[in-house]
């Protein structure tokens, strides 16, 4: 037998979309911080990250030594503070100031805010792996951590600098892709036919690792992730991998904190129904709207036995009989992506597998790699959802027959908003970026015309209203996914 390990990993998600977090409606106290401009920035600031903000390290990234909040010891021009990058602690730190003073003298906004923490799972807080790291092309630093926090805390609306190296951070972080982490280190074992964690293939035990992983986007977008880390002493192969996912796909035994669910949905609802109790003041038994679940498999280990596009399109079919595939058929799924030649991935249905070249001998931009890969495959899953969404939303508001709600109002401001951050793709790492725009292509999302289309018929319409404030307003395409939506109509509705 092999004593070598192979591996693959398996990441099942599923995304949820809550409207009224979307439209700043009905959210407990602890959560309205959600709704801030700067609401990452708050959190990392409030020392509700993996980022220690009394690190030296973390100021001198952020360049706050050369404010007037530290000793002006001054040599060739610089602010030099003989052992400020070995401070760690709040006491040592304190030597100097107070953390308020040292953001204060930097200009950096923030609101100190409470720790929000969703039952039975966890605080809500931000993670630097949270980020696409360039990992690719140079060793992962730890430094650069810092240096991606440090972008985002420096905000400022004016300061365009700071954010055009960070992925995914807007103008207004509440509309950002970055996503919150819920909890730390969250685990859940599975029952495989009496086997707890392990499958049995033929002679063949396979040993699998659970890993929960819930990410709140400040939008309103909730994910729940599973991810499988599925291992053995002998060679996984493709049928192996065909087969898991039907032993994966069962009613099989899931314990989350001593808690047992029959099948995998029980537990994801929940999930979210901890999740609901938590962030909302009043709930309602239909608060979210599910946007389905997104799978992406990784041969993490390959060696020399790359399987073939047959083989990777059976496992993504699930089919054993993949050899009897036509020519045809499998033209439609040949791609490659990435740094090197034997980089590449096809995507089928809700589907997507990728194979790493055996010259990526770092194991941890491997890992990174993984998630990173797939969360920009679960961006444009969901993204071209929530225009659907947003479309077919604004066709309800037309059939209204009386003025609209504050909570409508809301939610037209916010999705003006948000379209106008939602190009985030284009500082993404070659191999993602390249990821990026062929799944737009295979999903027919062609984004950049959408939103282009949908910018260019943005009108503002500013009325004064009673309270002597004003209001945007804009109307979309009508021809925007052949909704026929004319927000000329809408407006009428509204009482100013």
């Amino acid at each position: 037998m092999d004593s070598i390990k192979r591996t693959a990993y398996i990441i099942n998600s599923n995304f949820s979309f809550y409207e009224k977090i979307f439209s700043n409606i009905g959210l407990n106290e602890s959560f309205k911080f959600l709704a801030s401009p700067t609401c990452i920035n708050d959190i990392i600031c409030s020392n509700h990250s993996d980022i220690n903000i009394f690190n030296g390290r973390f100021h001198i990234a952020a360049y706050l030594q050369y404010t007037d909040f530290y000793p002006q010891n001054r040599e060739d021009g610089k602010h030099n503070i003989p052992g400020f990058a070995k401070v760690r602690t709040k006491e040592e730190f304190e030597k100097y100031g107070t953390i308020e003073k040292a953001f204060e003298c930097n200009r950096i906004p923030f609101k100190k805010i409470k720790k929000a923490y969703i039952n039975n799972i966890g605080e809500i807080n931000y993670s630097s792996k949270s980020h696409y790291h360039n990992c690719f092309q140079t060793p992962y630093l730890r430094l650069r951590k810092l240096r991606i926090a440090a972008d985002i805390v420096k905000f400022r609306e004016s300061d365009e600098f700071s954010l055009i190296n960070v992925y995914g951070l807007t103008k207004d972080q509440s509309y950002s892709s970055i996503p919150l982490f819920v909890g730390k280190k969250l685990k859940l074992n599975v029952i495989y036919d009496k086997l707890k964690n392990k499958v049995v293939i033929g002679g063949k035990i396979v040993n699998i690792h659970h890993r929960l992983k819930v990410n709140l986007y400040p939008f309103g977008l909730l994910g729940i992730s599973i991810s499988y880390s599925i291992t053995s002493n002998s060679f996984i192969d493709s049928k192996d991998l065909i087969a898991i996912q039907k032993i994966i796909a069962r009613d099989n035994i899931i314990i989350y904190k001593k808690k047992h669910f029959n099948n995998y949905n029980l537990f994801l609802k929940y999930i979210k129904t901890q999740f609901e109790t938590s962030v909302f003041s009043i709930v309602n038994t239909k608060e979210s709207q599910d946007l389905g679940n997104v799978t992406t498999i990784n041969f993490s280990n390959p060696n020399k036995n790359f399987p073939t596009n047959k083989e990777i399109v059976g496992i993504l079919d699930v089919n054993s009989d993949y050899e009897f595939y036509s020519n045809s058929y499998m033209e439609s799924y040949n791609s490659k992506f990435g740094k090197y030649e034997n980089d590449f991935t096809i995507f089928k249905n809700n589907k997507l597998l990728y194979v790493f070249d055996e010259k990526w001998n770092y194991s941890r931009a491997k890992t990174l790699f993984n998630w990173a890969f797939s969360d920009v495959f679960f961006s444009i899953y969901v993204n071209r959802k929530l225009l659907k969404i947003f479309s077919l939303k604004t066709q309800a508001l037309l059939s209204k027959t009386d003025s609209l709600s504050n909570e409508d109002v809301n939610f037209i401001e916010s999705v003006n908003i948000f379209l106008s951050n939602f190009d985030q793709y284009k500082k993404l790492p070659r191999p993602l970026r390249m990821l990026f725009y062929r799944l737009n292509e295979e999903l027919n999302f062609d984004y950049k015309k959408e939103v282009l289309q949908l910018q260019e018929s943005l009108k503002t319409y500013q009325a004064k209203s009673q309270n002597d404030h004003f209001i945007d307003y804009f109307t979309i395409n009508p021809n925007f996914m052949g909704l026929g939506v004319d927000f000329k109509k809408i407006i009428k509705k509204i009482k100013l």
